[in-house]
This record gives C-alpha cells, sequence and structure tokens, in this order.
C-alpha cells in the first residue's frame, strides 16, 4: 500500500535501473506505436541548464522525459509528478522524478524549492507538465490554463543566475494512417529572455506549436 503520510518525494536516481528501465522503455515505444516522429529544433548546450515544459493527455507522457533525455538530450534529467502517482508506482524516484502535492500550497512550493536546487547540478534539466494533470486531447481548448508554479521556477532560477533555458515540448498522437498510434514529439528552440515572459505568454507559445502539429502531422526522424 502507498505511504499516504508521506508529503514529498525526492528523486532517488539508480545508474543501474536507469539503465535497464530506459532499455524497456525504447522497446515498449518501439512495440506499442506505428511511429515515434521527433521533430527536435533545441540541442541542449553543455553550459546551459533546461526546463522542458509540455502539454500532459497521455499515459505515455510519464515515460517520455526518460526516453527523449536518453536518446537525445544525454542531461541529468529530473521530472516532477502528482504525489499519488509516485506513491502508485515507488520505481519512479530511481529514474529521477520527484513529487508533487498540487492539493497543498506547501507541498507545491517544497516540490518547486526542489526543482530549483536541481538546476545547481551540471547539465541539469526538469520536464514539467504545467497544465498539472492529465487532459482528454480534444478537450477545449487543447492547452490548459497552466498552474502558477513554472513561471515562479523560472523567475528564481534567473535571480540565482541559472544558465537556464526553456523550451516547449509539445506530443501529439494519432490513429489516421495505422491502427497502431504515432506519436509526434516537437522540442521547440529556447525561449528568448524567460525571466520577462508571464505565464500566458508559455501557454501561447505551446498552444501554436502543438497546433501546428496537429496540422502537419508527418515527418521528422524517427526512432
Amino acid at each position: 500500500m502507498p505511504n499516504s503520510t508521506k508529503t514529498f518525494i525526492p528523486a532517488k536516481e539508480n545508474t543501474l535501473f536507469l539503465k535497464v528501465f530506459g532499455t524497456w522503455v525504447r522497446w515498449m515505444f518501439h512495440h506499442r506505436f506505428h511511429r515515434v516522429v521527433i521533430h527536435q529544433a533545441y540541442h541542449p548546450p553543455r553550459d546551459r541548464v533546461t526546463l522542458y515544459y509540455g502539454n500532459h493527455t497521455s499515459w505515455w507522457d510519464a515515460l517520455m522525459p526518460l526516453l527523449l533525455n536518453q536518446t537525445r538530450f544525454k542531461q541529468q534529467a529530473r521530472a516532477m509528478m502528482d504525489l499519488e502517482q509516485v506513491q502508485k508506482h515507488p520505481f519512479f524516484p530511481w529514474i529521477g522524478v520527484f513529487s508533487v502535492d498540487l492539493s497543498h500550497p506547501r507541498g507545491s512550493i517544497r516540490s518547486l524549492r526542489y526543482a530549483l536546487e536541481s538546476f545547481r547540478r551540471p547539465q541539469a534539466s526538469l520536464f514539467l507538465y504545467p497544465e498539472g494533470e492529465l487532459k482528454h486531447p480534444l478537450s477545449e481548448p487543447r492547452i490548459q490554463p497552466f498552474k502558477p508554479g513554472m513561471e515562479w521556477l523560472i523567475r528564481q532560477a534567473h535571480q540565482k543566475g541559472y544558465p537556464l533555458d526553456v523550451v516547449p515540448m509539445t506530443i501529439h498522437m494519432h490513429t489516421m494512417d495505422s491502427q497502431r498510434p504515432e506519436c509526434i514529439i516537437h522540442i521547440g528552440t529556447a525561449l528568448k529572455a524567460p525571466e520577462s515572459l508571464i505565464t500566458k505568454e508559455f501557454e501561447e507559445v505551446l498552444k501554436q506549436q502543438y497546433l501546428a502539429d496537429i496540422t502537419a502531422r508527418s515527418g521528422g526522424a524517427s526512432q
């Protein structure tokens, strides 16, 4: 049974488990999808740290950070996940996941401070789904309003002088060409002067990228 008294679960990366589980994740994506297409405009510089933020519409989103980091980015990656899900799947901290309890403001602040400290590591990255909950991909609007934590995290990172890139990441899945779904992942370009942006502007960047993905629906390099 999950430990319901625990309000925060930190990341506890395990190198061996990361390697084995990462192999299984790549196998899963290869066999469950007709095609995985990755449009990658951002290539992380070695002297920068990165915040990837994306839409949250699928169970697969939980595995996306590991897949992308092991196959493309090669950073010290972590991801924030709802406390209940981390309690339900206790192996997640071994791959760099830490919890956030959105139902309690103090719990959210603790997780954001932990995320901020994670940027002190060389070539660190953080994957964040700022909508805060899983949403159906056909819901309107397709990109839901963001929780306020992302803006706080970016402003604090810049105040501390962390060399932070903020990168939009959109995920779109469809079955238009095959009975198995196709997964399109679009890693956008780093946003300019992110310390001057506000939450609504981050939302708009993600929304426009997502709509462009739906319109294009093809191309790129596949895994």
